[in-house]
């Protein structure tokens, strides 16, 4: 068996119940993003970094280019509050083992009272909620794991927030990008990112991989809602630029 150990770094909102537009007149900053953690011992999201990956001396890494340093400092990373294990069964990817936190902290601070949350779990072929899976899409997502990031998120009316792998990280899994409609859309859950894990004939039953404590899960990004067009320059403004 091996051990893939995926390593990035270095070294009132909630009282809304799910699917409830926010309260009028409470927006929150203009291009900002509020967040409320299900547990105070929890971590918050971190601003993004330039530099993920410590290089050793020379020129040319791909780092030291500045629209990739742009790239990777834009928005904010999800910190994986406990170390993840998952096992290769013959059957696929599983978690060895799942952390169960209580609501009593988020009762005391909020004063409501969601579900426990668990911190990773599997697709369910039987599930019904959020929607059913077909008997023969289970086998083709049987690699995928959901993460809670323990994060009930907001953002102002018009931002939606993007949620995706770190940007030119490469690692033993990776996120699932997907678009959160946190200006309008308010779960009663905290939001879960999806990982997919490795496949191939390289992958053997027994194999481990740890995503460790502290480490950068996925990252969040403020996307403008609005209408985009892509369109050729004329030769005039093409020169003017040029």
């Amino acid at each position: 068996a091996r051990l893939l150990v995926a390593t990035a770094a270095l070294g009132g909102a909630a009282a809304l119940q799910a699917g409830r537009r926010r309260p009028r007149g409470s927006a929150p900053p203009k291009g900002g993003l509020r967040y409320f953690r299900y547990h105070s011992d929890l971590p918050r999201p971190v601003p993004a970094r330039r530099i993920y990956v410590k290089r050793p001396a020379g020129q040319g890494w791909p780092e030291q280019c500045p629209p990739i340093q742009a790239a990777q400092a834009f928005g904010w990373d999800v910190i994986n509050p406990f170390e993840l294990c998952f096992v290769r069964r013959a059957e696929g990817w599983e978690p060895a083992s799942a952390v169960e936190v209580q609501a009593g902290d988020l009762e005391e601070r909020a004063g409501v009272a969601p579900d426990t949350q668990e911190n990773c779990w599997c697709w369910d072929p039987n599930q019904v909620l959020p929607h059913r899976i077909s008997p023969h899409v289970f086998p083709e997502i049987r690699h995928q794991v959901k993460v809670s990031t323990y994060l009930y998120l907001w953002t102002p009316p018009g931002w939606a927030l993007l949620m995706s792998d770190l940007p030119n990280m490469q690692r033993s899994f990776r996120v699932q990008s997907a678009l959160l409609d946190t200006d309008w859309y308010f779960p009663a859950h905290p939001w879960h990112c999806v990982l997919e894990l490795p496949i191939g004939d390289d992958v053997q039953p027994g194999d481990e991989l740890r995503i460790p404590a502290g480490e950068p899960l996925c990252r969040l990004m403020p996307v403008r809602r609005g209408a985009y067009s892509a369109s050729e320059m004329d030769r005039g403004e093409f020169a003017e630029l040029f």
